[in-house]
């Protein structure tokens, strides 16, 4: 008798491959979880800053305190993004903040290229900057590239604006040198080159100009001038643009002082120089590259104590001379002692004296301030 089979062959051999599959399935899908868990990069984490506060307006660096750093990421403090992200380690990374941060509390947020991964929850604030008062100062240099005209109309208290609008401020010439050939300081890597410009003069001059202060990153204070086209700060061989009615005049800086007048120390140095040199030295010589000072009170030689040989005498072998001068100087009184040209005024230091037609180098010996010689 036949038997009639009520499932087909193929339907118990599909079964059968069925559960195969399955069973594969089953072990595949934990091991390439596990797999996955194992090698997937670990998760970035911040886990501070510092500094947690700031100064508006000034470019701070934020140090980033985290675990599984990795290059490629970037900070922002809510949606203003850094400037830039260095890693330095998986722990440890550095950004440079903008200085267009309002005042107020940030988030820092860490991105994984478009993806955020971590976040620190008003970890950063961003205070107001102090009011700083306008100051004025006294800035020594020269107004550079004037025809003989415009070097003529240059006169004790001419008046000159500080910029194109009202609101920069007026500054004011306080004295005026004879014109020379007008050169322009030109700054080539750490050094700085004088370059003649032909046809044009140049007048030395001292200007009082209206400054603001702003402060730097290692919280020292510098003063700006509102010029145009941009503000300029206080410092040796920058340009000031300064204008009147008829025209606009560019002024290079060679120093820059307070109003008050300063007081002036005798100062002693020795000096070993060549006999030709010490021929051409004299009393009343005054250090050119000293600028922004009256003629009464502008760094110069007083006396030399040991007055050189004529200049037909015979001497042996043309062998240098010691030569002790006295100098009339300008000095800037500091916290700890006083101060010429920026430097600690102190025994024993290096001094140097130039003048249009020579340069000498020696040892400051002694000097006073009114008082018994130090």
């Amino acid at each position: 008798m036949a038997v009639i089979r009520d499932r087909p062959e193929t339907t118990r051999r599909l079964n059968a491959v069925d559960a195969a599959v399955v069973l594969v399935l089953a072990i595949m899908i934990p091991l390439a979880y596990l797999a996955y868990l194992l090698f997937r990069p670990p998760q970035p984490r911040l886990v501070g800053v510092t500094p947690t506060s700031i100064v508006q307006g000034i470019s701070g660096r934020l140090l980033i305190h985290g675990q599984n750093l990795r290059p490629f990421m970037r900070i922002s403090l809510n949606d203003i993004q850094a400037k830039n992200f260095a890693i330095t380690s998986v722990t440890g990374a550095e950004a440079d903040l903008p200085t267009t941060l309002a005042p107020g509390t940030y988030d820092v947020v860490l991105y994984d290229y478009a993806q955020e991964v971590s976040r620190l929850p008003r970890a950063v604030t961003v205070v107001p900057a102090a009011p700083t008062p306008s100051l004025t100062m006294l800035v020594g240099g020269a107004f550079v590239g004037l025809q003989r005209a415009d070097a003529e109309r240059l006169k004790p208290g001419l008046k000159l604006s500080q910029g194109d609008t009202p609101d920069n401020g007026v500054a004011e010439v306080v004295s005026v040198g004879a014109p020379t050939t007008a050169a322009v300081r030109i700054r080539v890597g750490d050094s700085v080159v004088a370059t003649p410009v032909a046809d044009r003069l140049l007048v030395p001059a001292v200007v009082r100009v209206g400054c603001y202060t702003e402060a730097l990153g290692d919280g020292t204070l510098r003063c700006i001038v509102p010029s145009a086209p941009q503000p300029v700060p206080l410092v040796p061989d920058a340009f000031l643009s300064f204008r009147t009615p008829e025209q606009w005049y560019s002024f290079q800086i060679s120093d820059v002082r307070g109003e008050a007048r300063p007081p002036a120390a005798t100062v002693r140095g020795r000096f070993v120089i060549a006999r030709e040199i010490a021929r051409r030295m004299k009393a009343g010589d005054v250090d050119t590259t000293v600028t922004g000072y009256e003629p009464d009170i502008a760094p110069r030689i007083v006396s030399l104590d040991q007055p050189p040989p004529p200049s037909g005498a015979s001497s042996i072998n043309d062998a240098p001379v010691t030569v002790v001068v006295t100098f009339r100087l300008p000095v800037q009184q500091l916290a700890h002692g006083w101060a010429y040209r920026g430097r600690p005024l102190k025994t024993g230091i290096t001094m140097t004296f130039e003048t249009d037609e020579y340069t000498i180098s020696g040892m400051v010996i002694d000097y006073n301030i009114g008082a018994a010689a130090r």
